[in-house]
């Protein structure tokens, strides 16, 4: 899947990559990935970024505030060039 990401989906999306270590296995707080992205997590930026990449398939809820990123999200966060 090529998805075409803003930035604000792009950065969430590399952060969640961070957090977990590139491993499609480690779920993440949304809360620990809005942090790392600088974002608010009560903010409809932050709300908007996740529910677009779990929409897309990019992540995937793990239970509660956790997330997990998906082969196809680590595959777009390698596919796209460092900004």
């Amino acid at each position: 899947m090529q998805s075409e990401l803003n930035d604000d989906q792009y950065r969430l999306l590399q952060t969640f990559n961070d957090l977990a270590a590139g491993s499609p296995t480690t779920d993440v707080a949304a809360s620990d990935a809005a942090q790392a992205a600088e974002f608010d997590p009560r903010s409809l930026d932050f709300d908007a970024a996740l529910t677009y990449l779990v929409d897309v398939g990019l992540l995937v809820g793990a239970g509660g505030n956790r997330y997990t990123i998906t082969v196809a999200g680590i595959n777009e966060v390698q596919r796209r060039p460092q900004l």
